[in-house]
């Protein structure tokens, strides 16, 4: 502890008193946290949010799915990560998220991308993978086809391809900032080869910008995606952070 001129020794009991001791039902209390996986852990917070009604529990992520969570709830109501079936993909398009090696569950994606890479009797043909990013990354490493662009092109990446999936589905146009012309005629490719293979595609992205992941549940819905390569029976719990609550929190 540090009572404003020298450290001195305190038990957890000392600690706990001077904290309790402060806490009243009218206090505006504020409890941060990373994500929550833990029911018990979750319950404790729920128990003490009930007891002081004035407090708010704000979760962050040191590497933000908020704007994945949100336009999630906005297109369909349930604020989770959605259940990517990679297992079940003919063609994948993904705009720098390294599902490989760091995007939200690695081990889980790698382990589905590997059964549609490997040729044998059951698997006569492989997945082909688009990654459109500004970096290298393992995902990217292991792509049929590396789309390079600048991380201020990955928006205009996405919204040519919704708009080359679009215009062939009868969606709507979006408008969208300039692209270079290599990284469209590779986008024009990847969108023939989704709608090659509706139902059996996947797009993804690691944006967090609520209008480009919202643009990418389009173009799933586009393509027929939703509810088999992008489903909610098994939806993913593992990023929970809210950078708006965490922004007003500030």
């Amino acid at each position: 502890g540090f009572d404003g001129t020298t450290l001195k020794e305190l038990s957890w009991q000392d600690i706990d008193k001077e904290i309790i001791g402060k806490l009243n039902p009218a206090s505006k209390i504020r409890i941060l946290s990373g994500t929550i996986m833990s029911p018990s852990a979750k319950r404790a917070v729920q128990d003490f949010c009930a007891k002081f009604p004035a407090s708010k529990h704000i979760s962050y992520d040191p590497i933000s799915s908020a704007a994945l969570l949100q336009a999630t709830q906005d297109c369909f109501g349930e604020r989770v990560v959605p259940e990517y079936r990679f297992d079940l993909a003919e063609t994948i398009v993904s705009f720098n998220a390294d599902f490989l090696g760091t995007w939200i569950s690695p081990i889980e994606y790698a382990a589905q991308y590997v059964t549609r890479r490997t040729i044998n009797p059951e698997n006569p043909s492989m997945s082909k993978h688009f990654q459109v990013e500004s970096q290298m990354s393992l995902s990217g490493s292991n792509a049929d086809n590396r789309i390079l662009v600048k991380p201020s092109e990955l928006g205009a990446a996405i919204a040519f391809l919704y708009n080359e999936i679009a215009s062939k589905t009868g969606g709507t146009a979006t408008s969208g900032p300039a692209l270079n012309e290599k990284a469209k005629k590779a986008l024009s490719i990847a969108a023939d080869a989704l709608l090659a293979n509706k139902g059996k595609s996947l797009v993804v992205s690691a944006s967090n910008n609520v209008a480009e992941q919202t643009l990418i549940h389009a173009i799933n819905q586009l393509l027929g995606n939703i509810g088999l390569t992008v489903n909610f029976s098994n939806a993913s719990n593992q990023r929970q952070g809210n950078d708006l609550q965490l922004s007003e929190l500030i």
